[in-house]
């Protein structure tokens, strides 16, 4: 008996529209979801590239050599640890901040996206890597991009929650909404099975929804019709019973 309940409720117009408009909600929100990723993604791997332009346009300007690229190396990377910078100078010799062997060891054995070249994949984290040359020498710079990934992806999580309530309570509503649009069509129901029982009056003509109205007209329409039949008929019954009583002159 429930599971033939369930399956007239799953007929229902009610239910069938809620299920529709929640599909459709639910859709946009992946969507939206989708779309809110590529652009914090992208805005955060910017603000790093922006990040890493600024520290090797600020070397450049400082015109440092010989000896003072360990002072100004050090000192350009000491805000983040997980950062590196390394020179290569011109008569070969290499100055590093302090773990940038291990750091940049890592990232050569690390993995590179064929569409983000400059993004390398390590197990310590993600780095952005740019090499510019300087007066002779070769600077590379890795930003480590770990806590903007972070970042975005607490924000997508914190996002696909509220999408999340946003469908509940978005079905919700619908279930409610269409529930109420759906009431006439049910009162037509139980006036249909009224006039069935006692032949006699006709639908109440709501002035919206305009398809419903047009039912109702029509429905009243045939009903009139009907009457007016089934009245031409008792009429040709009873003229023709009395045309046989009446002995011919």
């Amino acid at each position: 008996m429930k599971n033939k309940s369930a399956n007239q409720r799953r007929k229902t117009a009610q239910f069938q529209l809620t299920s529709r408009f929640s599909l459709i909600l639910f859709g946009l929100l992946i969507l939206f979801n989708l779309l809110f990723i590529l652009l914090s993604v992208g805005y955060l791997f910017e603000h790093i590239e922006n990040r890493a332009s600024n520290i090797l346009e600020a070397i450049e300007k400082g015109e440092a050599s010989g000896d003072a690229w360990d002072t100004l190396v050090n000192a350009y990377v000491s805000a983040d640890e997980e950062d590196a910078l390394q020179v290569i100078l011109a008569d070969g010799s290499v100055v590093s901040s302090e773990d940038a062997e291990e750091i940049f060891a890592d990232i050569n054995q690390g993995r590179v996206m064929p569409f983000l070249e400059d993004i390398v994949f390590t197990e310590d984290g993600i780095y952005y890597t740019k090499t510019q040359e300087v007066d002779g020498d070769q600077v590379t710079i890795a930003i480590n991009g770990e806590d903007s990934v972070e970042l975005a992806y607490g924000l997508f999580m914190i996002s696909s929650f509220l999408n999340l309530i946003a469908v509940v309570v978005g079905s919700l509503l619908i279930y409610w909404s269409v529930g109420k649009w759906s009431q006439k069509l049910t009162g037509m129901a139980q006036e249909i099975a009224a006039i069935e029982q006692i032949r006699t009056g006709e639908l109440t003509v709501s002035e919206e929804p305009i398809e419903i109205r047009s039912v109702a007209l029509a429905f009243n329409k045939l009903l009139k019709e009907q009457r007016e039949t089934i009245e031409r008929e008792k009429r040709f019954v009873a003229d023709a019973s009395h045309e046989l009583r009446t002995p011919l002159a």
